[in-house]
């Protein structure tokens, strides 16, 4: 029976001396003092904000017209 070859841990060499260069660094996220946000995901999230404002305002507008119109209506067939 054969056992199975130790591995390494950390990407270290055989002495553990020396790592190699993680493939992934540029594609991990940054913490700390160093994040910054990027400007197009401000932008967007701006964007995004007042599109959600904007929506909202419409709607809520839409709805009390709606029942000030049917008010009226219920008003006017009720004074006949």
């Amino acid at each position: 029976m054969r056992s199975a070859p130790a591995q390494q841990s950390g990407g270290r060499g055989p002495i553990g001396w020396w790592r190699r260069r993680d493939p992934l660094r540029r594609h991990r996220a940054v913490v700390g003092a160093k994040a910054q946000i990027r400007w197009w995901e401000r932008a967007r999230a701006i964007i995004g904000l007042v599109f959600m404002v904007l929506s909202a305002g419409i709607a809520l507008a839409a709805i009390i017209g709606g029942f000030v119109l049917l008010a009226g209506l219920v008003l006017e067939n009720a004074v006949r």
